[in-house]
């Protein structure tokens, strides 16, 4: 039994390796593993009316094949449109087949006149791609109705895409 005050001590050390297979070690569940970030202030615009690539993606590797990836997207989004209703949609899709959500931006001009939205969208996702090879998150947009769907349209905007492997 100890009494009084404990000193702390510190643990150095240069690798950290399974017991008996390096490269295997395990690590609790909920741990995040890694983490990937793309951010970009690029003005870039969009206006087809069929999902396309819209320049966004970030790229892991994740370590576990069952670890889970949390994709995070924050986006300085503006739509512009001379018609009453405009739509765009963005789908976040992995490795671009498999779609992971979709959210849809959405500017009604009552008068007429034309329109012109400022719009911070942020998404989530958690995906389990149940793979160690390489996994792409991109976004994809396409405007359904209206002219233009612009990101970072200000000089101080940016948009960012985050991803964490997250231990299971």
């Amino acid at each position: 039994s100890v009494t009084g005050d404990c000193p702390m001590s510190t643990l150095s050390v240069d690798t950290i390796q399974g017991k008996t297979t390096a490269g295997t070690l395990k690590l609790p569940s909920d741990y995040i593993v890694q983490a990937v970030h793309f951010t970009t202030s690029t003005k870039s615009f969009h206006s087809t009316n069929s999902f396309t690539d819209s320049g966004f993606d970030a790229t892991i590797a994740p370590r576990y094949n069952n670890s889970k990836i949390l994709v995070l997207g924050n986006f300085a989004i503006y739509l512009s449109g001379n018609q009453q209703n405009n739509v765009a949609e963005t789908a976040v899709h992995r490795n671009d087949s498999t779609v992971l959500g979709k959210f849809t931006v959405r500017a009604y001009d009552y008068g007429s006149s034309g329109v012109l939205i400022e719009r911070p969208v942020s998404m989530n996702f958690l995906d389990s791609p149940a793979t160690t090879s390489t996994v792409t998150y991109t976004l994809y947009t396409k405007m359904t109705s209206g002219n233009t769907l612009i990101f970072n349209d200000d000089a101080d905007d940016s948009s960012s895409i985050t991803l964490m492997e997250i231990a299971q």
